[in-house]
């Protein structure tokens, strides 16, 4: 199976010319060229989350807006195959002391959350979660209070996946290196797929685009910080790809798209 995860960048008037507007279709093109059986989404105001619904009519997906949880903000969205996953559990919560609610940490510069979704795949039963986020960029507290509400999340409510008998799927963009203790807290727990998959290819070695000035145009001199990740437990990961192919001379958005193969580990039944 593949998955892929993309931040597409939301639409930003400032970022003209490279608005949604123009985007929109290099973003479309980008994802369905990997067919990726399940795809997860940052940014996606709701009108670029209707227009990806519309142009993946063959996908399902949850997801709510950040703001109000209805139709205000960025959604964090998971898209899977309806002929091949059937959802048997979806939720999201707030990063914040009041889960359940609209609500942002202390010191953050947005409201943050995570969407999950429980799934069966079809053709074998095997069930597994996938869990999306975007973490914040402005506050490392807001980051680690993120992941370790994540993870607490995890073990009250799916301890399954600790003891791999549930496999798990967490990605997103982390708004995290590798030397934050956001990072540290969660590879502590989980694996990160970039170091499990025996094929590798990550031209520029990461996936934010660290150029302040026309940031989707392709650069001699192209920086990046590594900030998305895949991070699993019970789950084989076979490939490993950051997506840096330019479109008529530009990306489709300031971060690359990342994607895996995986399997699902199967689970030894007792006798």
């Amino acid at each position: 199976m593949r998955a892929l995860q993309f931040n597409i960048r939301y639409d930003n008037m400032a970022d003209a010319p490279r608005t949604w507007d123009v985007r929109r279709a290099d973003v479309i093109h980008t994802i369905a060229n990997w067919k990726p059986d399940l795809f997860t989404i940052e940014e996606a105001l709701p009108h670029q989350f209707v227009d990806l619904q519309d142009a993946f009519e063959d996908y399902d997906c949850f997801g709510v807006p950040r703001d109000n949880g209805i139709d205000e903000g960025e959604a964090t969205i998971v898209f899977f195959k309806k002929d091949q996953f059937t959802p048997l559990l979806e939720g999201h919560k707030w990063l914040s002391s009041t889960p359940d609610l609209p609500s942002k940490y202390p010191g953050a510069g947005s409201i943050r959350e995570f969407q999950w979704v429980k799934l069966q795949h079809n053709a074998t039963g095997q069930q597994f979660l996938i869990v999306a986020t975007h973490l914040d960029d402005q506050s490392g507290a807001a980051r680690l209070f993120g992941v370790q509400e994540i993870l607490a999340f995890l073990n009250n409510n799916f301890l399954d996946v600790f003891s791999e008998e549930l496999p798990l799927i967490l990605t997103g963009d982390f708004n995290t290196t590798e030397n934050d203790p956001a990072y540290l807290e969660m590879a502590q727990t989980l694996d990160d797929a970039r170091l499990l998959a025996p094929i590798h290819k990550d031209e520029f070695g990461g996936t934010w685009q660290d150029n302040v000035e026309d940031p989707f145009v392709v650069h001699a001199d192209q920086q990046v910080l590594q900030l998305d990740f895949f991070f699993v437990k019970a789950v084989s990961v076979t490939r490993y790809i950051v997506e840096t192919t330019p479109i008529n001379g530009a990306w489709p958005s300031d971060h690359f798209p990342i994607l895996i193969d995986f399997s699902l580990r199967p689970i030894p039944k007792l006798d």
